[in-house]
């Protein structure tokens, strides 16, 4: 169901459709583009910012914060309060909770629920809930339980 919302959001993008194609679900949005500079500085920016998901691309020059993001994300520091799914490359990656896909971080990556997929960090990867797939990092790895192959020092 997830990969379909992400097609389905990326053919929307592809349609010419930006922030302005917003949509209410049950007292959360959803926007295909989310733009950050610093938040609160971001686009779209009428409601806070914990209500946004983003089913698409999200792109921060600094700091950029959604509830969902479901597609890709990029930037210096990215938080998503809720679930991701897709490829995220950052400095620093943050989400709280599921995240499946692709996770690079230059400094590092944290998913606080379950995950599955590759994190790649350059100095630690954290995980308390079980992750299933790939862990590499320059430093440390740590996770509450694991399915597959970590690679660090520590």
């Amino acid at each position: 169901m997830k990969k379909l919302l992400v097609l389905s959001a990326l053919a929307v993008m592809a349609s010419g459709a930006f922030a302005k194609t917003v949509i209410k679900e049950e007292r959360h949005y959803v926007t295909p583009i989310e733009w950050g500079l610093a938040s609160p500085l971001q686009l779209p920016f009428t409601v806070p910012y914990s209500a946004w998901r983003v089913w698409g691309v999200r792109l921060d020059a600094v700091l950029a914060r959604s509830l969902d993001v479901y597609g890709i994300d990029g930037g210096l520091v990215g938080l998503t309060y809720g679930d991701f799914a897709g490829v995220q490359a950052a400095a620093f990656n943050w989400v709280g909770d599921s995240a499946y896909g692709l996770q690079l971080g230059v400094i590092g990556n944290v998913a606080k629920g379950p995950a599955g997929g590759l994190q790649l960090a350059g100095f630690a990867n954290y995980n308390p809930e079980v992750l299933a797939g790939i862990q590499a990092a320059g430093l440390v790895n740590v996770n509450g339980g694991f399915y597959g192959l970590q690679v660090a020092p520590a």
